[in-house]
This record gives C-alpha cells, structure tokens and sequence, in this order.
C-alpha cells in the first residue's frame, strides 16, 4: 500500500493538510517512507548493481533524498546521486531522456538471446 492511501489528504505527501502536522497521519507516511524501508529490505537492496537518485534544490523532499542516497553508503551497492535546478516535476522529461534512461541501459542486465 502506497503512504499516499494513508492520509486523509492525498495531495499532501508529508503528513500536513493545509499546512498543519497531523500527528495521526506523519507516523504512517514516515513509516512506509523508502528512507525507513533500507533497513528492512538491505539484503534485496545489495542485489542490485546500482541505485540512482535525484532531486530537484527546489524540492521539498531533498533532505530524505540525501538521507536515503547516504544511507546506501554501508551496503557497497554502486550508487549515483544527484542535484538539479528544479522542483519535483519541471524537469521529469529531460531527467528521464538524459539520465534515468543511459543509467538503465548501463546498469541493467538482460538475457542472453
């Protein structure tokens, strides 16, 4: 289940409706947050070749992204993490043609035909 499905307001994503904490709502979301989950799930984490993550200095969920790319650190996986000029989403095309799909196509393995 997605945190989002959590909270009362599903156009919130930190636990704030109308810019007010909701005790009831900021357990769950940080509970099921990807930053909360690297200890749970490290040995699956280990499989893979590498992890990539960016953000945007604008967005407001930098923090949990540099806390999330240095908490890979200890597991050895090959990790690339990077910053950008923009927000959550005005870069989403040129992030997915210029970096997320070569690193795909670096570090994904496929079948022998």
């Amino acid at each position: 289940m997605s945190s989002c499905c959590l909270m009362n307001n599903p156009n919130s994503m930190t636990g704030k409706t109308g810019g007010e904490y909701h005790a009831d709502i900021g357990p769950e979301w940080h509970a099921n947050s990807p930053l909360a989950m690297v200890d749970q799930y490290w040995t699956n984490l280990k499989m893979y070749k590498a992890i990539m993550l960016d953000v945007g200095h604008q967005d407001g969920l930098i923090g949990g992204h540099r806390d999330m790319a240095t908490s890979l650190i200890p597991l050895g996986v090959k990790r690339v993490y990077e910053t950008y000029e923009g927000d959550h989403t005005n870069r989403v095309r040129e992030r997915f043609e210029t970096k997320m799909l070569p690193f795909f196509s670096q570090n994904l393995d496929s079948p022998a035909r």
